[in-house]
């Protein structure tokens, strides 16, 4: 895949989109960067209408969670399949985290590292099986080499995907994070909006 020339346009695929960190944060400022270079850019996300409460309980919030990432990694990974695998535009499809479909990958982090650098990984796992799940979904990602290339932040993160997963045929490419300079300027007081 060339990333040199730029397609029609991208679509991000990404449970959720929205200002702030994490992933979400990563797609939107993403986003505004396609718009600024005058590429057009769609997002298939979870797409909930109405947000469902399940009350503050860390414990229901992760159980939604839980729900929410196995929802989308099976129902969006087949509708992304679906929608674009016949496509004949010239779109960019790129993942975010959950899916198991997409050109371009963004790496945002390896489960099995994780785990391997835990000293508790038995009982990382023994608490909470839904880790397993996760280690599962990894593993599909790279051993079936689903996406053309793999986008790491940082050197140090593209070496630890080639150890653990040393048998990766995708291009893997290194793109740290940028920062939004109208937002943080280097040498001035940080501004915080309450």
């Amino acid at each position: 895949m060339n990333l040199s020339k730029l397609p029609l346009s991208i679509v991000q695929v990404v449970r959720d989109v929205g200002p702030g960190g994490g992933i979400n944060g990563v797609a939107y400022n993403l986003g505004i960067q396609f718009k600024r270079k005058g590429i057009e850019a769609q997002n298939l996300t979870l797409g909930k209408a109405k947000k469902e409460s399940m009350g503050r309980s860390i414990f229901f919030s992760k159980i939604k969670l839980m729900k929410e990432v196995v929802q989308f990694t099976v129902f969006g990974t087949l509708r992304a399949r679906r929608q674009f695998l016949k496509s004949s535009d010239q779109s960019v499809v790129l993942c975010h985290a959950d899916v198991l479909y997409g050109d371009v990958y963004v790496n945002h982090g390896l489960h099995l590292a994780m785990l391997r650098r835990s000293e508790n990984r038995f009982r990382i796992i023994v608490r909470n099986p839904f880790h397993l799940f996760l280690l599962l979904r990894e593993w599909l990602r790279f051993y079936f080499n689903i996406h053309s290339v793999i986008v790491c932040f940082s050197d140090r993160e593209k070496r630890e995907l080639l150890e653990v997963y040393p048998k990766i045929k995708s291009e893997v490419v290194v793109i740290p994070n940028g920062i939004d300079l109208d937002v943080y300027r280097p040498g001035l007081p940080r501004i915080i909006v309450a």
